[in-house]
Parts: structure tokens; sequence; C-alpha cells
């Protein structure tokens, strides 16, 4: 069970970076390593602040180079914090439904993706993605299956296109452009609860399901068509991540006897 209580650890490393954002995304980066740039050999593991959301969380926190911190919680808002753990603006965007066989609200579970431009993105159980200025103020919102218990997060191209993952009544990956229009779709065959990854030559890459017990790792050209397909018999929900040699490494449920 999730606290409605966010505890940051800041951990003595200035997030200032003439490089651009040093955390934009679902795990640091569009390959989804979570391998951080920063040299964290002197933090002593002091805690420095925390800041009380008005619902669970479960989203990760991405972080743009000024410092300003966001993250999304079940009460429906996105959070922008300064990086002293003050508020500097929630918005609202998600409406909290009832999870009866948990028994507590959701609404947010979706991470944040940073836009070159500072636009921030994320998906809702409102089965919406969201764009939200860095000011707090929505752009536009476009309509996806998202089901209730999808956490999928969203993964930016170069040429700034939204990829996420959708589920029924249309359940595949979504290519969007930053004004908010459908680019392309890749059907898959049942829900998706995970976040694309994008390889270092733009190709996106994707666990999905094919069928009732037949899934894949799907790699598609940024254009929407298959470059190549690996099929399991096993269920993949989790992010790949892509490793310094291209390596695309994958996990799956296991299966009983």
């Amino acid at each position: 069970m999730k606290r409605g209580v966010l505890v940051l650890f800041i951990l003595l490393v200035s997030f200032v970076s003439a490089q651009g954002d040093p955390w934009p995304t679902f795990h640091g980066n569009n390959q989804r390593t979570g391998l951080s740039s920063y040299d964290t050999s002197k933090v002593d593991g002091t805690l420095l602040w925390t800041f009380k959301a008005g619902a669970g969380v479960e989203s990760s926190i991405a972080i743009n180079k000024e410092g300003t911190l966001y993250f999304g919680s079940h009460d429906g808002y996105l959070y922008a914090l300064n990086s002293d753990g003050t508020l500097k603006w929630k918005t609202k965007l998600g409406t909290p439904i009832e999870k009866t066989h948990y028994g507590h609200l959701i609404s947010i579970g979706s991470s944040p993706a940073l836009g070159k431009d500072g636009t921030i993105y994320l998906a809702s159980q409102d089965q919406f993605l969201h764009a939200v200025s860095s000011e707090g103020k929505e752009k536009w919102k476009f309509s996806i299956g998202h089901s209730f218990d999808a956490w999928a997060s969203p993964a930016i191209g170069n040429d700034g296109t939204i990829y996420i993952t959708s589920s029924k009544p249309k359940a595949g990956l979504y290519a969007i452009t930053p004004k908010g229009k459908e680019k392309w779709f890749y059907g898959a065959g049942a829900n998706m609860f995970n976040s694309p990854t994008i390889g270092k030559d733009g190709t996106i890459y994707v666990g999905m399901p094919s069928g009732p017990k037949t899934n894949e790792i799907v790699a598609i050209r940024s254009e929407g068509k298959k470059k190549w397909i690996k099929t399991t018999s096993l269920f993949l929900e989790s992010t790949q991540p892509i490793s310094e040699a291209e390596t695309v490494h994958i996990v799956s449920f296991s299966v009983g006897e």
C-alpha cells in the first residue's frame, strides 16, 4: 500500500546542467538505463526535506535543468516542486477512481517525461496523455486506452514525437506529435502496461502481447514500420533497458507448472 508521502533524498548533487535536463524521463534516459552521470560518492544519506502529496505516489520523478522536480499523484495532480522541497505549482489532470480490489484511489501512476521545450508529458487513468507547460498550464490532452492497472510512461524521440503504450479498446503503441496529433499507431493483441524504450538510432522497443497467450518484443522504426520481432510465451510487462552495446534486455513473468 502506497502512502501519500513523497520522500525525496536530495543527495548533495547540483542538478543544474548546461547539457540539458539531468533526469528528464523514467529511468533517466530513452534507453532506460537508470544510470546517473553525477558523482554521488560524497553522499552521506542525510535527509534534507520531505513533501506530502494529497494521495499515494507511484510516479517516478523527472528533474529539469533548473532543478524543478515533477511527479504525479493518485489525487489527480501533477506536482512541480522547487529544489528545496516547496511547492511551485500543482495542476489537476486526473480524476481519482476507486481501485476496489486494492481498496485505494488511483489516478496518475505514470512518470513524467520532459520535452526539449520544457513541456511535461504524462498519462492519467482517465485514459488521456496530457501535455503541460513548464508553468503548469495544460496545453492539450490526447485520448488513449489506458488500463486502470497501467503505469506506462512516455518516451520522447529526438524529433519531439511522444511514444506511449495503451490498453483496450485500442491497445498498442501510439506515436503522437508535439501538437497532440496521432502520427501512427502499432496495434497489440491485448492490454499493454509497460513503457517504450528508444535506441540511439531512433528505433523504438516495446514488449507487447500478440494474443491471449503469445507475446513479443518488437523493434519499430521511427516511421512506424516493424523492424523485427522476437516471440516469447511469457508476458512482458517491464520496460526493457538498452546497454551501451545496443543490447536490449528483457524480463518476463514466470509461468507456474
